[in-house]
Order: C-alpha cells, then sequence, then structure tokens
C-alpha cells in the first residue's frame, strides 16, 4: 500500500498543508489549530446517546471541520487500499462485505470493542510522522482535527461521524489487521473487514486453533473481543455479517432490521386508523425497504402498506 501517492506524504511545511486544505496561511490557519487544541467542541455537534445499553459520544462536524475532513479524505483516495477492506472507501460497502462470504459453509465473527475511542490523537500523530513521513507540526495541525475529547474528557480520541474516522481506524491497525490476514490465507480462510467487524469464512469448518489465533492477535495489539458480538458456526446459524444473514438456502436482512420494519409498518397503519399524519414513518420505511432489496427482491412486497 504505497502511501507516495498522496501528497499528505512527506508533507514537511503547514504552508504546505494549509494549501492543499484550501486555508488561508499563515492567519486563518494558525487561528484554526489553536482552536482545535484549546476548544475542539467547538467543530462539532454533541451528544451522548444509548446504544446497545451503553452510553456513547456522538459527535456530528460542522461545515468548517467537515469541509477540513473532506479535503483529507480527497488525497487518501488517491492510495490504494488492501482488498480485505471495505469500510470507508469510495465504491465499496457493507453489502459488498456480506457478500464477499456468499458462497461459504462456515462462519466466524468478531467485533472489537471500544475501536474508535481506542484510537488517540497520540497514535494518529505517531503514525503520521512514522508511516506518512510529515513533520510534528504537520502531523500535530492533522491529528488535532479528527480528534476530540472523549469519555468525560479524559482521553482525546479519533472522532465518530467523520468521513475520515473509518479510514484513520484502519490506518492505526493495518499492521494488526495484515497479520490477520495473512494468517486467514494460510488457512485458506476468507478474511474481509468493515471497521470493527471482521468476518471469516470458509467451505470446510474453520479449526479452533484459528480462532485462538485471532484473539490473541487482537489481544496482543491492545484491544478486546467484543464477548456478546461473537459467532461462530455453520450456515444458518451464526452467520449474520454487516446487516445480511446467510441462512441455508436463502439471503435476508438481519432479525433486527426485520424487526425494525415490522415496527415501522404497525406505527403506519396505527396512525392510518387515527387519520394522524404519518409522512416520517413512511420515508424512514420506504428507506429500510429499499435497503432490503439490495439484499433480496422478494422485500420489494412491502414496499406499499396493506
Amino acid at each position: 500500500m504505497p502511501l507516495n501517492k498522496t501528497p499528505l506524504y512527506n508533507c514537511m511545511s503547514e504552508k504546505f498543508l494549509a494549501k492543499l486544505l484550501k486555508i488561508t496561511y499563515p492567519l486563518k490557519y494558525k487561528t484554526i489549530k489553536q482552536q482545535l487544541a484549546d476548544e475542539p467542541l467547538l467543530f462539532y455537534k454533541y451528544w451522548r446517546k444509548s446504544i446497545n445499553g451503553k452510553d456513547r459520544d456522538i459527535f456530528e462536524c460542522k461545515p468548517m471541520i467537515l469541509n477540513i475532513h473532506k479535503r483529507i479524505r480527497y488525497f487518501i483516495n488517491k492510495i490504494n487500499f488492501p482488498p480485505y477492506l471495505y469500510s470507508g472507501l469510495k465504491g465499496k460497502s457493507y453489502l459488498q462485505n456480506a457478500f464477499f462470504h456468499e458462497d461459504s459453509n462456515f462462519y466466524f465473527l468478531i467485533d472489537i470493542k471500544d475501536f474508535f475511542p481506542t484510537i488517540s490523537q497520540q497514535k494518529i500523530k505517531s503514525l503520521l510522522v512514522s508511516h506518512f513521513k510529515q513533520s510534528n507540526d504537520v502531523a500535530d495541525f492533522i491529528s488535532l482535527a479528527i480528534t476530540t475529547p472523549q469519555k468525560n474528557g479524559t482521553i482525546r480520541s479519533l472522532v465518530t461521524g467523520s468521513p475520515l474516522s473509518q479510514i484513520f481506524s484502519f490506518f492505526i491497525n493495518k499492521k494488526m489487521f495484515d497479520e490477520i490476514q495473512s494468517l486467514a490465507m494460510a488457512k485458506n480462510i476468507k478474511f474481509s473487514l468493515y471497521v470493527d467487524d471482521l468476518s471469516f469464512s470458509s467451505k470446510s469448518t474453520i479449526p479452533y486453533s484459528f480462532v485462538k489465533d485471532i484473539f490473541r492477535i487482537v489481544k496482543s495489539n491492545g484491544y478486546e473481543v467484543h464477548p456478546r458480538k461473537v459467532q461462530y458456526g455453520q450456515r444458518g446459524k451464526n452467520s449474520e455479517i454487516t446487516g445480511v444473514r446467510f441462512e441455508k438456502d436463502n439471503v435476508l436482512i438481519t432479525k433486527k432490521r426485520e424487526g425494525k420494519i415490522t415496527s415501522l409498518i404497525e406505527k403506519i397503519n396505527d396512525k392510518k386508523a387515527n387519520l394522524e399524519n404519518f409522512d416520517k414513518e413512511l420515508k424512514s420505511f420506504n428507506s429500510c425497504i429499499e435497503q432490503a432489496c439490495l439484499v433480496n427482491p422478494i422485500y420489494a412486497k412491502f414496499k406499499f402498506i396493506p
């Protein structure tokens, strides 16, 4: 994965970085850098949301920082990435990630716990200096631009809700993922990565020794496998990959997504019965159906509410 295809590689000048990011240098650039260091939440809409019973920090980029992230993303796009990566890349998606494993019979699926909060500003800056060969000042600006204080301000980590978060989470952990890919290839096991979801599949049973090796590699890199998000087994039993459920003779959306569709149908029918407006629910419902039809056209029958 040669990095020299992007002008961010060997970028030693903050003036040149400002030109790449279309920021007036030095006054505006230095003002933004100081604000990023001292008041990073000026650049984000922030709230906490309960997801699966756990409070998480949610950040939405405001226009200024979003433009900076998009410019960095534009130059990152010039790099060639390994084929096992399906997240954060133009032309790839969670569905492609899932269907890569469509022809397999056995699955092993894991999720890395607290993935983004573990990726600190210091890790990102070190990566930019050591691998992208940037000066300390340039790496400092970029690492400040894509991180915020999290967990009540005790850690400054990779921000969620950014066009850069997925790709930088990969950069930081490329060595770990490459090691996993090499091990999978040696065992003739398919491997794909979507953010923090690692999916393995095979025509034949996946050895338990391989499972233990994956756990070992993840742990040795300072991470933990989410204990409630491990799936191991045969197709039709434990085979839900990034929104797709592989049954023995069929491909469907996950039961969780089916439940959301059922819930929306009930809400819409209830509002119909009470002559209430249901435009919001109908829009959400049709969006769910459109996504479901990409998995299997059989969901088109739900397109119109009975």
